[in-house]
This record gives C-alpha cells, sequence and structure tokens, in this order.
C-alpha cells in the first residue's frame, strides 16, 4: 500500500511540473510589440499634442482611439508626437523599464509593413527594455514630422514611462551664407537706386 501511495504522489508531482512548465511563458516568444507608424493624417490627442523640441522625451501610452492607425492597423497603446526639433531623426531608441506588468516578457518590434518608419529594429531585455530603430527619417517639419510609437500585449495603463532618445538625426539644410550675402547686396542695391530716383 506504501508503494501505491508513493506512486501517486510521484505521479501528482510530475502532473504538476509538467502543467507549471507548459503555463510558463516561452522567453523566445514575443509578448508585446512595438512600433513606430507612419499616420496617414494625424490627429493631436486629446490632452494636446506633443511637440518634441528637444533630443529626448517621455513616452507615455495612451490606449489607441478607433481607426487612430493607418490602413487599419490596431493596437493597444498608442502614443502620437510631432518633431519640432529642427533637425530630422534618422533614428531612435526608446528604454523601459521592467516592471510588474511587463514582467520580463520577450519584446517585438519587427516590421509591421508599409506604415513602419524605420526599416531596421532591434528589441532586447537587458534588465530593462532597449527598442532600436533605425534606417527611416522624421522629418522637422510640415505634416510627414507626426508619428506613431505603439505597443501592443500589456494594458498601456500599466506599461509605465518609456525614454525616448534621437541616436542619430541630420540638421536641415540652411541656405548658403554666401546666397543670403548676395541676396542681402542685391536688396541694399535695389534700394540704394530707387532712393535717388
Amino acid at each position: 500500500m506504501r508503494v501505491f501511495s508513493r506512486f501517486v504522489l510521484l505521479f501528482v508531482v510530475l502532473g504538476g511540473l509538467v502543467a507549471a512548465t507548459a503555463a510558463y511563458a516561452d522567453p523566445a516568444q514575443p509578448d508585446y510589440k512595438m512600433h513606430v507608424l507612419d499616420p496617414t493624417d494625424p490627429v493631436p490627442p486629446p490632452g494636446g499634442p506633443d511637440y518634441i523640441t528637444g533630443l529626448s522625451f517621455q513616452i507615455n501610452f495612451a490606449a489607441c482611439a478607433p481607426n487612430e492607425l493607418p490602413n487599419g492597423i490596431t493596437a493597444q497603446g498608442c502614443f502620437l508626437g510631432f518633431n519640432r526639433s529642427n533637425v530630422d531623426w534618422t533614428s531612435l531608441q526608446f528604454t523601459f523599464q521592467n516592471n510588474a506588468a511587463l514582467n520580463g516578457q520577450a519584446p517585438d518590434c519587427s516590421l509591421e509593413g508599409k506604415d513602419d518608419i524605420f526599416s531596421t529594429t532591434q528589441c532586447s531585455f537587458r534588465g530593462q527594455y532597449v527598442l532600436d530603430f533605425s534606417s527611416g527619417i522624421i522629418p522637422n517639419s510640415g505634416s510627414a514630422s507626426a508619428f506613431f510609437i505603439t505597443e501592443d500585449g500589456v494594458d498601456p495603463a500599466l506599461f509605465g514611462i518609456g525614454q525616448a532618445t534621437v541616436t542619430s538625426y541630420t540638421a536641415t539644410p540652411e541656405p548658403a551664407p554666401f546666397v543670403l550675402l548676395g541676396t542681402g547686396l542685391l536688396l541694399m542695391g535695389w534700394v540704394a537706386t530707387h532712393r535717388s530716383a
């Protein structure tokens, strides 16, 4: 009888281990996804537009509104920003601290499709989440300066605040000094000739 009860106990313990292993998320399997998308017709968020004037900013997700994202794309959390930094951004890096909601989940930033601004992406978890986006451009003026950062897989209210850093950029071309000088001299000459007339 003792042998039978030990066998039953061993069977229960092994069954519990199998169930626990099945319930544990595979760390190689992405648990949340993040993208940087190009909106077709950006609408400033209800709390006011995020006009970003520097080379770093905070990401605070809100629930995505219906039809907010381009081409029928859906996500749980959305951040809409506008580049007003006077430089064109060519790469971004996001850092998120691990928290109870993320719980060490595996991130994914594989491409969504033609609406992705950046064509090179890399996501990793090294005690904190580091997500890199490059090979694209977010201009600093006009409607093309708008961009979405989206996340899917975690309730945006639990996601926490992330830090974004522009890791490379190009200065907006300005008129050459000689062109400005020449224009000024021509204007002065025109004024001088019209005064004497």
